[in-house]
Parts: C-alpha cells; sequence; structure tokens
C-alpha cells in the first residue's frame, strides 16, 4: 500500500518501511531519504528509538487521518474571501492613485 500526497508528487512508502512512535503515535519511514541512516529519533516528538514496524491497520489509519486533515473547512473558504476583499481593496486603490495622477 502507498500512501500519497493529494496534489503532490511525492509519494511515501509506508507499507514496507513504515514505523511507528509509541509516544506520540507518529508513522514515518524507517529510514532517511537520501542517506539511508535509521532515523535514531522520532522527526515529530524527537523521542529516541527503538521504533516498531507498523501494522496495515496502523497505516491505513494514518491515511485516514491525512485525508480528513487535507480536507477544506468553512474558515478555509472565510480566508480565502477576506484575501480577495482585501486585495480587490489594494488594487482599487492604485489604480486610483494612477489614474488620479
Amino acid at each position: 500500500m502507498r500512501v500519497s500526497r493529494v496534489g503532490s508528487s511525492v509519494t511515501v512508502q509506508l507499507a514496507d518501511h513504515g514505523v511507528f512512535c509509541p509516544k506520540c503515535g507518529h508513522l514515518f519511514r524507517e529510514f532517511h531519504i537520501l542517506s539511508d541512516q535509521p532515523f535514531e529519533k522520532c522527526p515529530r516528538c524527537r523521542t529516541r528509538g527503538p521504533f516498531r514496524k507498523a501494522t496495515q491497520s496502523e497505516i491505513d489509519a494514518y491515511a485516514q487521518t491525512q485525508m480528513e486533515r487535507r480536507r477544506l473547512k468553512p474558515s478555509d473558504y472565510w480566508k480565502a474571501g477576506g484575501l480577495l476583499i482585501i486585495i480587490g481593496l489594494i488594487v482599487a486603490a492604485i489604480s486610483k492613485w494612477v489614474v488620479d495622477a
């Protein structure tokens, strides 16, 4: 099974190389991507190992939480609308300043 980020080209294969932090529950690769050295500390909480291999149910739960976390919320739409209003006001002010000059 592959856990991939939606909208990104990065694909993380966790089925064979996934380890689980017992303290924070973070699921991550067993080895660094560039150096192939094993992680000594959890990337999230910095707890030292040993880490155990992740089970299939933990990988599925991780994929589900990642999908839920990336789902848009109503507050995201309000933020986008507010940003558009601010940008519109700035453009209107600049165009008024240029036309009056």
